[in-house]
């Protein structure tokens, strides 16, 4: 994509503003709002994981990729019991295998 990861932004900015950080922040999750209502869970969001569609730097040219371990909920519980993760990426819950309820 035209705009390139989230991560290279963060890398190259350094700083942002509040205002920017929650627009931001605001608009990845709505979209993970979404998926969640459709029953996919990415499980391995990351910042490199995140793209805009061109150079904008807008939020709302932001795009979530790399489903590679996303799922469909299907059991009753909601719970996906194979953690899939990047290392530095991970909430803790789902790295030292925490059943929570958030």
């Amino acid at each position: 994509m035209k705009g390139g990861e989230l991560l290279d932004k963060i890398l190259r900015q350094k700083f942002f503003s509040e205002r920017e950080a929650s627009a931001v922040l605001l608009t990845i999750t709505k979209t993970v709002e979404y998926l969640h209502a459709q029953g996919v869970v990415h499980r391995d969001l990351k910042p490199s994981n995140i793209l805009y569609v061109d150079e904008s730097g807008n939020p709302e040219s932001i795009r979530i990729c790399d489903f590679g371990f996303a799922k469909q909920l299907r059991a009753e519980n909601g719970l996906l019991m194979t953690p899939c993760y990047t290392a530095n990426f991970v909430a803790p819950e789902v790295k030292y295998l925490l059943f929570v309820c958030i």
